[in-house]
């Protein structure tokens, strides 16, 4: 069952995390042989007792090959063995695992989406936890660093990990003043003095996890804020260091609070949708907080309604946010009213833009103009333009994909209302998007069948394309009235996917996975 809460922050989750698109679907990849050690590593993390006896007497190269076999296999007993005797200092989750979203399917397949967000979910969840309690038993372990970026901690985590960093800090605080007490009593008669200890739950040393962090709930929000101004004291000896925020649903003032938490010079990105930011009030204060944060390389600022396109001083305030970013690469502008206004709001961004998202933000032909123009054509990886209507607006389309075409890898333009002469028209570039790797034409419903299965070849000659999302064609539905002359679903999903098989095979080429919105996969 597909998890509701990852999907919807779905958009979220692909700025914060770009999406590997240089390796091959699953059903593209050849077979992969183990290797011995990982077959090994595998049977020694069965059992807890056989890893404790093992760690002794292998090098300690080999001790990411048992760690790496015990998250894929949640041996939770294995992975709590491996952290009491870990021979380093530091321990990455980064090289135990791949990427988070590593191939274009989680682009269009909700349910492996979902998978791949609880497996990350689970591994930040165990080794956390984990390390935690490894700590609080005085387990031997040389481990003082957990960096967990690049995969998502859940908000019962930062929670758990929050509480913990003040609870050291008021320890070393409680513990600083009892020492205090007993310096001063130590020349006093005997019969009067009495001296104190405290038992602390860590060790004397100190500790710190890097994370990426999911804040919904006011109470984890005042937590995390307290740990993270603790952490700034030198004094603390648990600190955490966020990487990456989601505040999706926050209240401004909340965040604002929060960003002025984080350490500039590690925190990269930070999503803020559905934050409410509909007056340049709002505005005016993420401008002040966002420029300290100068390491940020990805911002989501979706679904807010700003008004960018009729009130002139919130264009000129988020133009003024965004030009202050200068490792700014990856924006979500999404289902905010920005017409006519691109070039004002990015004329001014430091950094090219590898990735862009301006679904539903009322594109106009001005717009399209200006990305092709723009010093981000150049970059461009993923563009999204998705629920804009560009009826009658092809030719502006057509300069933008012909500008963007030798770097683009992800093209989204579902529900654009294009009609068939514009696919026509449009289709005749294929062979120029040579880099792209998946290409969304969904809910373009006025398309007909003929044009689609006609143009087949088209899709084939795209040479590193991996996968194309699109929907029934107008025929595939229509009234009772004429129910004879509607193309049966089925036969259009079949006679779609053997044609392009079929032409991927005479071409000598990796087959294209299609998707076709409302049956599913096929």
């Amino acid at each position: 069952m597909v998890d509701i809460s990852f999907i919807y922050h779905k958009s979220s989750w692909l700025l914060q995390y770009p999406v590997d698109l240089n390796r091959p679907l699953h059903q593209h990849q050849q077979p992969k042989i183990s290797l011995l050690v990982d077959l090994c590593a595998r049977k020694i993390v069965q059992d807890s007792s056989t890893t404790k006896r093992v760690v002794s007497i292998i090098p300690h190269e080999l001790y990411y090959n048992l760690m790496k076999a015990a998250l894929l296999l949640s041996k939770d007993r294995a992975i709590e063995v491996l952290i009491c005797h870990w021979p380093w200092r530091c321990l990455s989750l980064q090289k135990l695992a791949p990427d988070l979203f590593d191939t274009v399917t989680v682009l269009y397949d909700d349910t492996y989406f979902a998978d791949r967000m609880r497996t990350a979910v689970k591994y930040t969840t165990c080794l956390t936890h984990t390390f935690v309690e490894c700590l609080k038993r005085r387990a031997p372990t040389k481990l003082c660093s957990l960096d967990l970026s690049g995969f998502p901690v859940a908000e019962v985590i930062v929670n758990y990990l929050s509480s913990h960093v003040m609870l050291v800090y008021n320890e070393e605080r409680q513990r600083q003043i009892i020492g205090e007490y007993n310096r001063v009593t130590q020349h006093w008669p005997q019969e009067e003095k009495q001296l104190y200890h405290l038992d602390t739950t860590l060790p004397d040393d100190k500790f710190v996890i890097y994370l990426d962090a999911f804040v919904e709930a006011n109470d984890t929000h005042m937590e995390l804020c307290r740990a993270l101004k603790t952490t700034r004291s030198d004094a603390s000896q648990f600190k955490l260091c966020v990487r990456r925020l989601d505040l999706s649903s926050m209240q401004i003032a909340r965040i604002v609070v929060l960003l002025e938490q984080v350490d500039p010079e590690h925190f990269t990105g930070v999503s803020l949708q559905y934050t409410a930011l509909l007056k340049e009030e709002g505005l005016v204060l993420l401008s002040e907080v966002m420029g300290r944060l100068h390491n940020l390389t990805s911002l989501d600022l979706s679904c807010n309604n700003i008004m960018a396109s009729k009130d002139p001083a919130t264009c000129r305030l988020l133009s003024e946010t965004l030009s202050c970013l200068p490792r700014l690469s990856r924006l979500d502008l999404s289902n905010n009213r920005t017409e006519h206004k691109l070039r004002q709001l990015l004329k001014n961004v430091q950094r090219p833009l590898e990735y862009l998202r301006i679904c539903a933000c009322g594109v106009r032909e001005s717009d399209l103009y200006y990305l092709a123009a723009s010093h981000h054509a150049s970059a461009l990886r993923h563009l999204d333009i998705s629920e804009n209507w560009f009826g009658r607006k092809i030719p502006a389309v057509l300069v933008l994909l012909k500008s963007v075409a030798p770097t683009l890898q992800v093209l989204e333009m579902e529900d654009c209302d294009l009609e068939a002469s514009d696919m026509d028209t449009m289709l005749a570039l294929c062979p120029m998007l040579a880099c792209m790797r998946y290409w969304n034409i969904g809910y373009n419903n006025q398309l007909r069948s003929a044009l689609m299965l006609e143009h087949i070849e088209n899709f084939v000659q795209m040479a590193q394309l991996q996968a194309l999302q699109l929907s029934f064609p107008a025929d595939c539905f229509g009234s009772q009235q004429d129910e004879n002359n509607i193309l049966d679903k089925t036969q259009f999903s079949c006679s779609f996917v053997a044609r392009m098989g079929l032409l991927c095979e005479r071409a000598g080429r990796p087959n294209i996975a299609v998707h076709i919105i409302g049956d599913g996969y096929v």
